[in-house]
């Protein structure tokens, strides 16, 4: 799960449960970071309000979506999957009304919908060649859910495809990544949702317009991994929507307008890593980890200057999460301050 709107800034593992509050002159709460406990991964709606968590049983098998009331701590509902099926992804439409559910299962793909302030069942999108998701996106109206996925043959092929379906019917429009068109995955809604990024064929980042889907433009990626399948990509929009960023086998930042690289974080020749980043939310700065190692760099996504550096305890690590403001995040099950 990649694309979050949150309160707080978060590594999410299995941590204790974490709450720190920041006073309003009124002495009423007027911010609160809180960390689920016994969760494998977990997402705050974009109004800040709640919090989505895949909660783990005792063998940390994921069991169930919780949501979280973040100024209680309360949990308001619990969303068992129906035929008891593993959750693998959640994510909030933009008006925090939607949740998305992937399940984690390669024979029986598919995403539940449920109404996120009361989780009663809305619908599932499911077909037969869905395949393995690999991330789900809301449009910014809530209208499309973009489904990225790849099947068993496309996976040892590198053949990844983006189907977008209509969240009112729960039917698929359009399937992007095909036989004749090869590679299509990633996709990331620029925030004012006239555009659909993906990543397409030997790399390039494609722009195609949400009115047809049509490549509008593209980007020829500054370098390729070729040990590195596309399904393990990501990209997000910076909330002004001039700069896009790529995340996974390495952490690039491009400008939109201009398609220049700005800046671009790349392992050793010869080596794969794992990369996890994501915009603060004025886009300013980006925070990025790599996977296996204990530390946190938060740099300006303009130049890729590191601002700070900080240690942690633990090296197994999620998508960083950050809030709203900026001001706070959780590493390793700690607060800390952000400049």
């Amino acid at each position: 799960m990649r694309l979050r709107s949150s309160q707080y800034l978060a590594f999410v593992g299995l941590v204790p449960p974490i709450l720190f509050v920041c006073a309003s002159a009124q002495g009423a709460p007027r911010e609160s970071g809180f960390a689920p406990p016994h969760s494998s991964d977990f997402i705050y709606s974009p109004d800040g309000k709640s919090i989505a968590a895949i909660h783990v049983d005792a063998n940390s098998f994921p069991k169930d979506v919780l949501i979280w009331d973040v100024r209680t701590q309360a949990i308001r509902h619990t969303i068992t999957l129906p035929h008891h099926n593993e959750p693998a992804q959640v994510v909030y439409s933009r008006d925090s009304r939607l949740l998305a559910i992937s399940v984690s299962s390669v024979f029986d793909s598919e995403v539940e919908l449920y109404d996120a302030r009361t989780a009663t069942r809305i619908r599932a999108i499911a077909s037969p060649s869905l395949g393995e998701i690999t991330s789900l996106n809301f449009s910014p109206n809530g209208k499309v859910l973009a489904i990225a996925a790849f099947t068993e043959t496309e996976k040892a092929s590198g053949k990844d495809r983006v189907s977008l379906w209509r969240v009112s019917t729960g039917k698929s429009g359009v399937i992007l990544g095909d036989d004749q068109h090869g590679i299509v995955s990633a996709p990331a809604f620029s925030p004012d949702g006239k555009t659909l990024a993906t990543l397409d064929g030997e790399g390039a980042i494609s722009f195609r317009n949400v009115r047809n889907w049509r490549i509008r433009s593209s980007i020829a990626l500054h370098s390729v991994s070729p040990n590195t399948g596309y399904h393990q990509q990501c990209m997000t929009f910076s909330k002004n929507g001039e700069r896009l960023l790529i995340s996974g086998d390495r952490v690039s930042v491009y400008n939109v307008r201009t398609h220049r690289l700005l800046w671009e974080q790349m392992p050793p020749d010869g080596y794969t890593e794992d990369y996890l980043a994501a915009f603060s939310p004025n886009g300013d700065t980006v925070a990025y980890s790599k996977r296996g190692e204990k530390s946190l760099r938060i740099c300006e996504s303009q130049t890729g200057k590191v601002l700070r550096e900080i240690q942690i305890s633990d090296s197994t690590l999620h998508s960083p999460i950050f809030s709203p403001n900026g001001k706070w995040m959780t590493a390793s099950g700690l607060p800390v301050k952000l400049p």
